[in-house]
């Protein structure tokens, strides 16, 4: 892969990064042997010489028995780029000094490669280099023998991909890649900084399907999703490394084709399709089949391979049949990751629950036309197969969509269409499951077009089953025929945010019994939204799961949910009539009513608190509250704590997660006289634990280097990137950054700090650390 370390090391320095090295004020060279003699005492002369169409105008450099010294005095926009050859018999010694003007300067990168006996300087300024004198002392030693380099090539193939064309042939398709080969030219040398130069401190979504088209992507060396002078190191660890070109083997035997004196390649570097702020892309047509097994490896010009690249055949977990109709689709580059061609139609599946980092759980490999195979696909899980294509007409309006010179623009990228088909493979199925997808535009009387969409999925087993909906799309209004006549009528219908065929209530309910097996019971504090007493309807909103086995899916904000006969409600309480200031605990029960196309029977409607009046404390339902104390007492699920004067019963379940300082543990590891840190919430009059934490001793939170302590109280002060607590009657300073959980309201879902204000009551989780209190959860709980 691109961030691959090379096992072949060079000698050479390390970068000459000034922000690298502002506390340094130098740069690290590789050492030679401690007993490599003494300093030079001869006299020849260092020979200096311009590289890569630079010039070595204003470079100067001053030698003396010792040392050399050279100068910069007239850098150019474009950089400069010069190599030191020293005389025979001696060589640069290790740590070159910048001298005192140049070692604070952060508006230049300067970098220092040494190969072959010899250094190169390269120093690029960046826009805010305002000119200026840059020198750098080098010492010389006497010759002595140097580590032999290793020559494996650390260049390859990446993003590998395998298309059946038919006809008894296949196609291959890749992109070189070379880490520190930042100008994409095949080799790595000081010219790569260029592109750092230019973009430094820029960020990208390191979380995106589609990173391979990112141009940031490829810059950053160190993977971190920021564009930075560590990127630097790349070019220092891969220095002179190139792709001659590459040598592909089938089923493990190697197809010779294209060479260059004594090179063996089969695609020569110079075939590749060159793109523009991108690696070059290659492709390759030949015989074979997609159950052959092939791999790709790149070589180097004295012909060392890099490491290969294989792709083999796996049986498909899903393959999908897609057919468009009704209107032309865009052909759009990349729209398939690892695909090398433009195609109208891309294909992923994505997990709609865990929306925590990256959604996408599997991309498609191009199988024919718009015909797309899936392997490793989770199981047993509710999944998304998620259809991707844009239309050369704006479905909103009706009006063609035009295209400014001719070319995908990132805004267009950004309209991509989506249709969503949800599915769940079987934990014990075995081979593929089928799914055919007919996607069809139709005009509307009122303008614009409705999205039509038929699906048929097919399991091993013979079991099939069928999805039709048809998505308005000017109106985000989605309709689901259920009983699969071809006719909507007046059958379920709902406002579909996103406008991917799926409504988020729909979604929602869907994912709920994903969690929550049929006729289980499940318990949720919600407001009342909307009633309809004529159908026995009503609304939940804002939606907090208590259930302690079962949780309710993150965004959840709403749910149809059933009055009958049968359902419990509290006295004083009118479900018809409700207070929307009010929050209700109600207790649902599971099961699948496809007739009233709902998910819920309602059961059990309970008052728990007037939110507007609620106050942070412990018997605060939604918020979860800090017990310290000894264990006196472990039972089946539960721990008595001793805390202050008082003796505690906390239960937990399966899910209560359990740490020490030395990460995750069993609950078996709690035992009687373990000193433990309980966040709880207060249940139907008990103490349930969600998260426990054991301690080797009673905390000091101003002491303490380690775990999370609890700060509740009010914010007195909100300054640049921290917020001051009065805690225990002290003001205590808790600094916060991107890493920070900050949570409006559990409910409401994450905040940020400008979200907060003087006079509001939090629980904070912070650790103590060298630069003082660092938060690691911030809980709104109620403004003063």
């Amino acid at each position: 892969m691109k961030h691959l370390n090379r096992n072949w090391r060079l000698i050479c320095l390390s970068t000459l990064v000034l922000a690298l090295v502002a506390c340094a004020g130098r740069t690290v060279i590789q050492a030679p042997p401690e007993e490599s003699g003494p300093p030079v005492t001869n006299t020849a002369r260092i020979t200096l010489e311009a590289l890569y169409g630079s010039s070595a105008a204003g470079v100067n450099y001053k030698q003396s028995a010792h040392t050399v010294v050279v100068s910069f005095t007239a850098v150019p926009a474009t950089g400069q780029f010069v190599r030191l050859t020293p005389p025979a018999g001696t060589y640069f010694a290790t740590d070159p000094q910048w001298d005192s003007t140049t070692a604070g300067r952060q508006d230049v990168l300067p970098l220092a490669l040494a190969a072959d006996g010899g250094l190169e300087l390269s120093v690029v300024p960046l826009s805010s280099f305002e000119g200026g004198c840059l020198a750098l002392t080098l010492d010389l030693l006497n010759e002595a023998p140097l580590e032999a380099i290793d020559n494996n090539n650390a260049a390859q193939a990446e993003g590998l991909s395998l298309v059946d064309l038919g006809d008894g042939k296949v196609e291959l398709s890749w992109v070189e890649c070379c880490a520190g080969d930042y100008n994409f030219d095949g080799s790595v040398d000081a010219r790569d900084v260029l592109p750092i130069a230019e973009c430094l401190g820029q960020t990208y979504d390191l979380r995106r399907s589609d990173l391979s088209s990112d141009r940031l992507y490829w810059l950053d060396g160190d993977g971190d999703g920021t564009i930075t002078v560590l990127d630097l190191q790349c070019i220092v660890d891969n220095y002179k490394a190139s792709i001659a070109g590459f040598v592909v083997s089938h089923n493990d035997k190697l197809i010779r084709g294209e060479g260059d004196g004594e090179l063996e390649l089969t695609v020569a570097h110079d075939r590749g399709r060159a793109r523009p702020g991108l690696p070059a892309q290659y492709s390759l047509e030949i015989a074979g089949a997609t159950t052959d097994s092939w791999s790709i490896a790149a070589v180097d010009a004295a012909g060392n391979p890099g490491d290969a690249i294989s792709i083999s055949y796996q049986p498909a977990d899903l393959a999908v049949q897609v057919t468009v109709t009704g209107l032309e689709l865009f052909a759009i580059e990349n729209l398939v990751p690892g695909y090398s061609e433009p195609v109208k139609i891309g294909s992923r599946v994505i997990d709609p629950i865990e929306t925590i980092g990256q959604p996408v759980v599997a991309n498609a490999v191009i199988v024919g036309e718009n015909q797309f195979a899936f392997v490793e696909v989770p199981r047993d899980h509710q999944l998304l197969l998620d259809v991707q294509y844009l239309p050369v007409t704006d479905l909103t309006t009706g009006q063609a969509v035009e295209l400014p010179s001719d070319q995908i623009t990132a805004d267009l990228l950004a309209s991509l269409i989506s249709s969503a088909i949800p599915f769940e493979l079987a934990a014990d199925a075995a081979g593929t499951t089928e799914m055919d997808i007919d996607i069809s535009f139709m005009p509307l009387e009122s303008g614009g077009y409705s999205i039509d969409v038929f699906s048929e999925t097919r399991t091993p087993d013979g079991y099939a089953s069928a999805l039709h909906t048809s998505l308005d799309y000017p109106e985000s209004l989605v309709k689901l025929d259920l009983d699969l006549d071809g006719d909507f009528g007046e059958e379920w219908q709902l406002y579909d945010e996103d406008r991917n065929g799926l409504s988020s209530t729909w979604e929602d309910e869907e994912l709920l019994l994903s969690y929550l097996a049929e006729g289980r019971p499940c318990d949720v504090i919600a407001n009342i939204d909307s009633v309809d007493q004529a159908q026995g309807q009503i609304v939940i909103t804002n939606i907090a799961g208590l259930d302690p086995y079962q949780a309710v899916p993150p965004g959840a904000d709403a749910l149809t949910v059933w009055v009958h006969e049968f359902t419990a409600i509290d006295p004083g309480i009118d479900p018809w009539h409700p207070d929307p200031a009010t929050r209700y605990l109600l207790n649902l029960m599971v099961y699948e009513d496809d007739e009233a196309g709902t998910f819920i029977n309602f059961a059990d409607i309970i008052e728990i608190y007037h939110e507007p009046d609620h106050d942070p404390n412990p018997g605060d339902p939604t918020h979860s509250w800090p017990l310290e104390g000894t264990v006196v007492a472990v039972g089946d699920y539960s721990l008595a704590l001793e805390s202050g004067a008082e003796t505690i019963v906390v239960t937990y379940t399966d899910s209560t997660v359990f740490e020490s300082g030395n990460g995750f543990v069993d609950a078996s590891a709690i035992a009687v006289g373990d000193y433990v840190h309980v966040q709880v919430y207060l249940i139907y009059d008990r103490w349930l634990a969600n998260w426990v934490f054991l301690l080797d001793e009673p905390v000091d939170p101003w002491t303490d280097p380690g775990g999370a302590w609890p700060l509740d109280g009010l914010i007195t002060a909100i300054g640049d990137g921290c917020i001051t607590i009065e805690y225990e009657g002290l003001p205590v300073q808790v600094y916060c950054d991107e890493t920070t959980d900050i949570f409006v309201d559990p409910i409401e879902g994450d905040g940020a700090l400008s979200d907060l204000a003087v006079g509001d009551w939090v629980h904070c989780d912070a650790q103590n650390t060298a630069a003082g209190m660092w938060a690691l959860v911030i809980i709104k709980l109620a403004a003063d």
